[in-house]
């Protein structure tokens, strides 16, 4: 503290002048010199213990950060009035002038103490106290006239709140502003002396609601004050004062920075952030980091002309700031604000979704960099050119990106680029072992430096490769590895306290959200859901991925309880936000509400603009962005449910049938391998050949049950149901109660997954099987009770389909298997 560096202006502030004040004052009132306008301190409480409280007070003041002068004003009251009012007069005596000669005054009576012969306990050479206030008149010797009175301002500003609580009572100015006599002037005048400690009372009791009142002005358009920001939860811990030296504005813009980025949901909300960032420069425009934060708080809300201003302010500041430093290359200094100054343009417009004039801003990064020679710059613009135009450096990814990384030391940047290598070869259908072993290396990398941050992020990959490749369990494996690492030990209320809020965060817990809900717990997803949008409020910037997810599952749920009209507006939502999805989802509603026609042609247009996007001059990997494999498997899979409920032709759907099995294969997607392997059983099932559908239902049994969801696995057991159906040979009552047991267990998954077509086409078979059954009992001259169950059994599955029959009027006619 006493050797602080900088300028005279940073280091003389409100609070030390304040605490130079309350150190002369002590001194001259404990001296042995008598002055009538000091007179000796009276401790409210013994003297020793006030006297310790007192000094061991005045050291921590002296040691910490800037505080406010409530906190000063309540231990100093409690220890002695008299230097409590001592101390009041004197600030109130500095910020009634405006003249800055009555802080000089102020510091020429403090160097006549410290230059005394006759040297005080308080003020001993040696001592802490006395070095401070030795540190601070060098310091005001060395300031120029000019930043006197902006510093008398922040000292006025600073004890506002005690100026104001000492203001004369209003019947005070009536009588001078109506010329009263002298008499009355001086008797009211004497009141006012007498009640001077009452005020002094109230500087320390009413703080609050003095704070409550600057607040309620703040709302009618005055400035706002510190007091005003107090009403933010997430920022009560912070010390707010009313000025700002560099260090605490420092360290607030990089507590806030940190926490927009990785923790938004705890940073001060976008209004009283800005609100804040305005006062701060008010009092120091010097401080350009300021420009900064202000980018990152209008990134919060997509502003993208503060966004950009701010950030231009910034570099512009940033560099006359470098350009005036003494001792420094002006060239050098400038080359590295642009190079950087490019790169965070770049940043920018990739997250506002301009591809082109993010390209051109990190071409110039780059061009800079190699220029400067500065390979740190360089790695960071070649990462993101990776992101924007992965085409152009995927064949020397290594060379370009991961080697000099790990050169640099740059560990996270290398397996960053590994793992963004991995998402692009598993895109393009590199096998499963040679993905995951290149992640392996990457964790063996970031293991070998002790990053521990990269370990999680390796298992969210795995569980995001491992959900595209359709093994459930795998999947909800690693997702929950990821939120779980290093949670040992922690304390904390919330799931998962450690996580940053991350885009692979959020992607995991979307993943869970959605494993859950084909698993068929629902309340547990549900949960998750609400988890995430706690974590990720809408907002914030990921969280279009809880939203696309939720909607999906509003979407499902609806189609399948048949609401059309209500998913016709869900699609209108997700429109917004993915315009594929969105395509694909207005198919099957159309599909599914007995519009083949439309269904068949919203499903052509997007396989047109798919190949059309392969045959221009777009690179492979965006291609596969706009239409993913797994999209163009659901695709075919509709078109062929679309063609059989059309023309009932199985050979016809079973060409884009087989399309999407092969593509599936291809890229290993065995989810939905799984899906096109059940459409097979069907169609054979369909074209009276029920022995090579219960070949195909053989193979593909094993991968179901492990890796299905509830629906698939209900699905799988309807059909093989039905295959023992179509099998002429066993028509005994011990076959038909076996399949009747099938078609339960498939019915109780279809009701948990609330699909009413499928349950709807169940109670229709169970209606048909208990007839059967019932006369097949008969024939075997069974008990009447055994009779009489089937009979009714038959009766409650009629009322049931009659039931789901009129709920699904219009749907597809096809059997919804």
């Amino acid at each position: 503290m006493l050797s602080s560096e900088g300028s005279g202006y940073e280091v003389i502030t409100p609070y030390k002048i304040t605490l130079l004040a309350l150190i002369k004052n002590y001194a001259v009132m404990e001296s042995d010199v008598k002055h009538h306008d000091h007179p000796r301190i009276v401790w409210l409480d013994d003297e020793v213990i006030c006297k310790r409280k007192l000094n061991l007070s005045l050291l921590n003041w002296i040691q910490q950060p800037d505080g406010t002068l409530k906190s000063i004003l309540q231990i100093l009251g409690s220890c002695s009035r008299t230097l409590h009012s001592s101390l009041c007069n004197t600030l109130q005596s500095l910020c009634e002038t405006d003249s800055p000669q009555v802080l000089d005054d102020f510091f020429e009576d403090v160097g006549f103490l410290i230059s005394s012969p006759q040297e005080t306990n308080l003020l001993q050479r040696s001592g802490i106290t006395g070095l401070f206030c030795r540190s601070m008149f060098l310091h005001h010797e060395k300031l120029p006239f000019c930043e006197l009175k902006p510093l008398l301002d922040k000292l006025t500003r600073y004890c506002s709140v005690l100026l104001e609580s000492r203001k004369p009572p209003s019947h005070l100015k009536k009588s001078f502003h109506h010329g009263a006599g002298d008499d009355v002037i001086n008797d009211v005048i004497n009141e006012y002396d007498d009640k001077s400690d009452s005020f002094d009372e109230m500087e320390l009791e009413s703080q609050s609601e003095l704070d409550s009142k600057s607040s309620e002005e703040s709302a009618l358009g005055i400035e706002l004050k510190p007091s005003d920001l107090k009403t933010d939860e997430r920022s009560e811990d912070l010390e707010v004062t009313e000025v700002f030296t560099s260090k605490q504005a420092d360290y607030f813009f990089a507590q806030q920075a940190a926490l927009i980025t990785d923790k938004e949901t705890m940073a001060m909300s976008p209004p009283k952030l800005q609100a804040k960032i305005s006062q701060i420069l008010k009092n120091n425009p010097k401080l350009t980091e300021a420009h900064y934060l202000s980018y990152l708080n209008c990134l919060r809300v997509r502003e993208f002309c503060g966004s950009i201003d701010c950030l231009l302010t910034y570099f512009n500041r940033h560099a006359k700031a470098k350009g005036n430093t003494q001792g420094s290359s002006t060239t050098d200094q400038a080359s590295g604000i642009c190079r950087y100054a490019a790169l965070n343009l770049a940043l920018l417009h990739h997250r506002f979704g301009h591809r082109n004039a993010a390209i051109a801003a990190v071409r110039e990064a780059v061009d800079l960099s190699q220029l400067a020679a500065d390979m740190q710059c360089l790695q960071h613009a070649m990462s993101l050119m990776s992101e924007l135009d992965p085409g152009n450096v995927h064949l020397s990814l290594m060379e370009h990106q991961v080697k000099p990384a790990k050169q640099m030391n740059l560990i996270n940047l290398a397996a960053k680029a590994i793992q963004r290598d991995n998402n692009k070869q598993a895109l393009l259908g590199k096998r499963p072992c040679h993905v995951f072993m290149q992640l392996t290396a990457s964790e063996a990398l970031a293991s070998s430096r002790a990053i521990e941050s990269l370990s999680p992020t390796s298992y969210i990959h795995k569980g995001a490769l491992w959900r595209m490749y359709g093994k459930r369990h795998m999947a909800s494996l690693y997702c929950m590895l990821a939120l779980s690492t290093n949670l040992k030990g922690r304390k904390g209320t919330n799931l998962f306290p450690w996580q940053p809020n991350i885009a692979e965060v959020a992607l995991s817990l979307c993943h869970l959200v959605e494993l859950l809900h084909e698993a068929g717990d629902t309340c547990a997803s549900q949960e998750i859901l609400r988890h995430t949008k706690q974590r990720f409020p809408w907002n914030t910037e990921h969280s279009k991925l809880w939203q696309v997810t939720e909607l999906r599952l509003k979407h499902k749920m609806a189609l399948r309880s048949c609401k059309f009209s209500e998913a016709s507006q869900i699609e209108q939502e997700i429109l917004a936000l993915d315009k594929q999805e969105a395509d694909y989802r207005k198919a099957e509603r159309f599909y599914l509400s007995g519009d083949e026609v439309k269904s068949y042609s919203v499903l052509q247009d997007m396989l047109k603009t798919a190949s059309a996007e392969t045959m221009s001059g777009i690179n492979n990997m965006n291609t596969m962005k706009q239409c993913t494999p797994e999209l163009r498997c659901r695709i075919y899979i509709l078109l062929c449910r679309n063609l059989f409920d059309e023309s009932s032709d199985s050979s016809t759907s079973l060409t884009y049938l087989l399309k999407a099995l092969s593509t599936a294969t291809k890229y290993y997607l065995h989810g939905l391998i799984i899906e096109a392997k059940l459409l097979i059983a069907q169609l054979q099932l369909h074209s009276m050949m029920p022995q090579n559908a219960a070949i195909t239902l053989s193979t593909l049994n094993h991968e179901c049950l492990a890796n299905g969801s509830l629906l698939d696995l209900s699905r799988l057991k309807l059909i093989q149901a039905m295959v023992k159906m179509a099998d002429e040979k066993n028509q005994s009552l011990n076959s038909l109660n076996s399949i009747i047991e099938l078609i339960l267990d498939a019915k109780q998954g279809f009701e948990i997954s609330q699909d009413l077509l499928r349950q709807k086409y169940v109670a229709y078979l169970l209606a048909g099987l208990f007839h059967k059954k019932s006369q097949l009992l008969s024939d075997n001259s069974a008990s009447d009770e055994s009779i009489k169950e089937a009979i009714s059994n038959r009766n409650a599955f009629s009322s049931e389909f009659r039931q789901l029959d009129s709920l699904t009027y219009g749907t597809c006619s096809s059997l919804p298997i």
